[in-house]
């Protein structure tokens, strides 16, 4: 055999023990990882607790239209003291009160013609629509609750508009409750595991941030969901804990 064909004999043998090796070496490494992994266990734990909010929000757009800006300012101005006696009468007596900016927007009055009314543009009249957000809360939870719901759609009989934007119930020790059931659902993991492993149980491996869900009460359980709708709700936190296994 001349030189050049020893060289390429070598060069082949030497390919041909890198394949064998790397594929050794990739053989291993994955059984090593599936070995490894099979060492591990995981469980879940979950903690709940049955709540009645303690704090209401409602918010609410009053409406006035004017021949001005000024006008029109004015006048939900003064439905400020009808709103509160609305408040009031509906004995919610804890109620503070959040006023926005007034904003205002121009718009064509047809009277009694739609867009393509026969009178003309003579009898249309140029105005201005005032609106204000007022956001009012309470302890008084039901009451405040029980008045949004059937709030009249004006506020008066000089032709103040109401309109709810949106009622909100919330729990005002969230964070206490929270981290009790953090703690209450990490308990449980664990015993779980205790339970299951037995001596096998080893040192924690990893866990989960616990994930908080408000449903309303006796709802369909989804993770993740913030209800603000309802006054009775369940607090419920889930945590996921992986442990070695001896």
């Amino acid at each position: 055999m001349n030189e050049s064909n020893s060289h390429k004999l070598s060069m082949l043998i030497l390919g041909i023990c890198l394949i064998v090796s790397a594929a050794l070496i990739s053989r291993g490494y994955v059984e090593s990882k599936s070995v490894d992994l099979n060492n591990f266990a995981a469980f879940t734990g979950k903690a709940s607790r049955a709540v009645e909010s303690d704090q209401a929000k409602w918010s609410i757009v009053l409406t006035r239209s004017a021949s001005t800006t000024e006008e029109a300012t004015k006048l939900i101005e003064q439905d400020h003291e009808a709103l509160r006696k609305l408040v009031s009468d509906a004995k919610v007596s804890d109620a503070k009160y959040s006023f926005h900016p007034i904003t205002s927007q121009n718009y064509v009055d047809y009277g009694n013609d739609d867009y393509y009314g026969r009178s003309g543009p003579s009898s249309y009249q140029n105005m201005i629509r005032a609106s204000q957000i007022v956001v009012i809360e309470s302890g008084e939870v039901a009451d405040l609750g029980a008045l949004a719901e059937h709030a009249p759609s004006k506020l008066s009989s000089s032709g103040s508009q109401l309109q709810t934007d949106r009622i909100e119930f919330m729990y005002s020790k969230l964070n206490e409750l929270e981290k009790e059931l953090d703690l209450e659902a990490l308990k449980t993991a664990r015993k779980t595991a205790e339970e299951l492993l037995g001596n096998q149980l080893g040192n924690m491996r990893s866990m989960e941030q616990p994930l908080l869900s408000v449903q309303p009460e006796n709802s369909v359980d989804y993770y993740y969901s913030k209800d603000t709708s309802s006054i009775k709700k369940n607090f419920s936190v889930v945590v996921k804990m992986t442990f070695r296994i001896k």
